[in-house]
């Protein structure tokens, strides 16, 4: 049964209260049209808790603005949300379409690095996030108590003679939640063996981010990528104010999953007014081994990645060579779970935090 502005509401008393549930919930269809975003089509969430998000149809079906009660989760870049059409797929070409946002997604035959892999030149986490879904289907409806608000969306990204993966995604929350849970599954249609890589390059800003606000997770070992990142290593869970020059840290992560095989991490501004307020995510571990965080202090690029993923984001090379690159078969399917919530006050944290088995000692 919802939880709506503190009260529950079964259907028959909801309906007597609005003309008609978008009143207090809804996904609505919209497209985009100013300067390099027009004509991208997107779908607005409102759940009715105070958490809004934008899917981004056009984009890979990710996710781009996020807020709740207007405080904004997501960090949002300069980039905004350009058309795919923008995509530059050389070198570090893809910074410039980046928007940041809940969630970018990155491969799906290439995450991290430019690299050349057999003979291949692969640019900047690959080309999924740049690829319109198809067959785009929303449901709004009651499904025994929950009114259930849900997105579809179909991706591929295929070549002649190359790769034909697919991404089939679908986001769900519902009425009164604050909470969204992203299913996927990535399957092989092509008649040959393909590389596959996956991160969910997940991109939280201010006020979640701020001075002081900390990742908890059951992180068994935290490896500093470069020499950058081992600069103040011992304190990658803790964030810093806005820094001028400041070079992105990024942390390596082997985690410890939880007796249902899920893995619980959380970004926490302890100190905002009123009681803590951020961030968590949970993801099953089985076919998300690898998690990154990608600490980005600067001014402007203020920002927090958690990224858990089937590679480091290394590129395709080096996850060959360091026996972690996925192979699928033809017809092969993998599928992936992540929940993404708020947390908002002291009762939130407790529970959260009950979640995550292990918590590393904090300098």
């Amino acid at each position: 049964m919802p939880v709506l502005y503190g009260g529950l509401y079964d259907r028959d008393e909801l309906r007597q209260h609005v003309g008609d549930i978008s009143q207090v919930a809804s996904v609505r269809s919209v497209r985009l049209q100013d300067g390099p975003e027009d004509g991208v089509r997107a779908l607005e969430f409102r759940t009715g808790s105070g958490l809004e998000f934008d899917v981004i149809s056009d984009r890979g079906f990710d996710i781009s603005g996020a807020s709740y009660k207007g405080r904004s989760l997501a960090w949002r870049s300069a980039c905004g949300d350009q058309h795919p059409s923008f995509y530059d797929p050389k070198g570090a070409g893809w910074l410039r379409t980046f928007a940041g946002g809940l969630l970018t997604t990155c491969g799906l035959t290439q995450a991290g690095s430019p690299n050349v892999d057999n003979g291949e030149e692969l640019g900047v986490h690959g080309r999924v996030s740049h690829v319109p879904a198809r067959d785009v289907a929303v449901l709004q409806g009651w499904q025994g108590d929950d009114y259930v608000l849900q997105a579809r969306g179909k991706v591929r990204e295929c070549a002649v003679f190359g790769d034909n993966i697919t991404l089939t995604r679908v986001i769900t929350s519902a009425l009164g939640s604050k909470k969204l849970r992203i299913q996927d599954v990535v399957a092989n249609e092509s008649p040959d063996p393909r590389p596959h890589m996956i991160l969910y390059h997940m991109n939280f800003g201010f006020p979640v981010v701020a001075e002081g606000s900390t990742i908890h997770a059951p992180t068994l070992e935290g490896r500093p990528r470069d020499a950058a990142a081992e600069e103040e290593a011992e304190q990658w869970m803790r964030m810093k104010a806005p820094t001028q020059g400041f070079r992105e840290r990024v942390y390596l992560h082997e985690m410890r999953p939880d007796d249902e095989g899920c893995v619980t991490v959380a970004l926490v501004n302890e100190e905002f007014p009123g009681g803590p307020f951020g961030i968590w995510i949970r993801y099953a571990a089985e076919n998300l081994p690898c998690f990154t965080e990608w600490k980005m202090n600067g001014r402007q690029t203020y920002v927090c990645g958690l990224e858990p993923g089937n590679c480091y984001p290394l590129g395709r090379a080096a996850e060959r060579a360091a026996g972690r690159l996925v192979t699928l078969e033809p017809g092969e399917e993998q599928v992936y779970e992540i929940e993404v919530g708020v947390i908002d006050g002291e009762e939130d944290y407790h529970r959260i935090h009950q979640l995550i088995t292990y918590r590393p000692k904090q300098a």
